[in-house]
């Protein structure tokens, strides 16, 4: 109970320090290698616009474990305003949570902030964000992100006797820093050839429309992502071009990612879709019917379209069925790469039961389809209903009045006797 009491105390106190700017003592020789840092390292943003950095800490040792932190950013208020902190991972996860702290002082063009463990806790070690910045860029201009001072602090627990006290661990700060009149991020972009390549052959990306807003900037690097593993590097100096090739060995869909570096190392990236063709693969795009109830013995029309989306010319079956069973078959012949057609069944009802029925189309018969999934298509419900008989009640209600009628012709006619 006694240790509980101090370490609350000890969080009070925390608490006060981090509120009041008070430095805290620091005997403690932490690893030299701990690191709090800004990134990314240089932010940007037009005028009007937002952006975020992100306060690291890495190389916390577990012998002088994070239990609360307390950051102080320095920035122009003439370019940035303060829009916001959240915390991060690095402490979020703390069993009873943390406690937030923030002082904002913008015409000054600082913000303190801080978040400190809830509880009897030893802390968190290793790698993770301490939190995640917002500012608004509100003018042409450059600005620095500091948190080199005195008041930006890591602090363990440190025991002591039969309590805890805090006790900052020395770290490596670095800096950020805000530009939107240099520094302005590349802007990737490319093109591929043949829109739809095969397997196997040869596809040329050119990312010549890529470029560097900068009047002195340019890019140094085309990094491509080819969707299946692979990639390739081309680098100022080295190899640098804005074209690359690749042949693939799957078909389907790959996502292609290019990223490009300018000589301020800011970098931009585009993702782009390649659908390779597969050898075989034919598919069902449509199916349509003429009517979605009918009465036993009446008939609906079905068109299946299909298309070749392979490689190869192909010949196969279309079927036609009703909740699993044939309506019919039909032979589409030599349809060629690109090629779509549109195969027409009539679906006689006159020996179906009276129900609701699935309308589906399947083209089969070829081999090694890459893509077998798109083969069968659904086109619908029909609801197939019996015809109505004539009503009984109108029956018993006819020979009713032919009897009444009957029984007044007969009463009438013995009058006139």
């Amino acid at each position: 109970m006694k240790r509980w009491s101090f370490l609350w105390l000890s969080t009070a106190v925390i608490a006060l320090i981090m509120v009041l700017g008070i430095e805290s003592v620091s005997n403690v020789h932490a690893p030299p290698d701990t690191r709090a840092f800004i990134t990314p390292p240089v932010g940007y943003a037009s005028p009007g616009e937002s952006f975020t950095v992100d306060i690291e800490v890495a190389d916390v040792a577990s012998a002088h474990p994070l239990y609360s932190f307390g950051i102080n950013i320095s920035f122009d208020p003439d370019v940035l305003q303060f829009n916001g902190v959240t915390e991060g991972d690095f402490l979020k996860e703390q069993p009873d949570g943390t406690d937030f702290y923030i002082r904002v002082e913008q015409e000054l063009g600082w913000v303190y902030f801080g978040y400190t463990t809830h509880g009897a806790y030893d802390g968190v070690d290793g790698d993770g964000t301490l939190a995640t910045v917002s500012f608004n860029a509100t003018a042409l201009g450059e600005s620095p992100l500091n948190i080199t001072n005195r008041k930006t602090e890591l602090i363990e627990m440190k025991p002591v006797g039969g309590g805890h006290v805090p006790e900052q661990i020395p770290c490596t700060l670095e800096n950020g820093y805000f530009t939107n009149l240099a520094g302005v991020p590349p802007v990737a972009s490319f093109t591929y050839s043949p829109e739809k390549p095969r397997i196997n052959e040869t596809v040329t990306f050119n990312a010549s429309a890529s470029y560097d807003p900068d009047d002195t900037g340019y890019i140094v690097s085309f990094v491509w992502d080819f969707g299946d593993g692979t990639t390739e590097v081309y680098v100022e100096g080295v190899n640098l071009t804005d074209t690359a090739t690749h042949a693939y060995t799957t078909g389907g869909a790959h996502s292609v990612i290019l990223t490009v570096t300018d000589n301020s190392e800011m970098e931009d990236s585009v993702t782009e879709s390649v659908s390779v063709r597969f050898t075989h693969d034919i598919a069902v795009t449509e199916v349509q019917v003429s009517k979605t109830m009918v009465t036993v013995g009446e008939s609906v029309s079905i068109d299946a379209t299909v298309l070749n989306k392979g490689a190869s010319t192909e010949t196969f079956t279309v079927i036609a069925l009703y909740d699993g069973n044939e309506i019919g078959e039909e032979t589409v012949s030599d349809l060629e790469p690109d090629g779509e057609e549109t195969v027409n069944f009539v679906w006689d009802t006159s020996e179906v039961a009276e129900d609701t029925y699935s309308i589906k189309a399947n083209a089969t018969g070829v081999e090694d389809d890459g893509n077998p999934a798109d083969n069968i298509k659904f086109g619908g419900n029909v609801e197939v209903k019996v015809a109505a008989g004539f009503p009984i009640e109108y029956i018993i209600i006819a020979v009713v009045a032919v009897i009444v009628i009957a029984i007044g012709i007969f009463a009438y006619s013995r009058r006139k006797r």
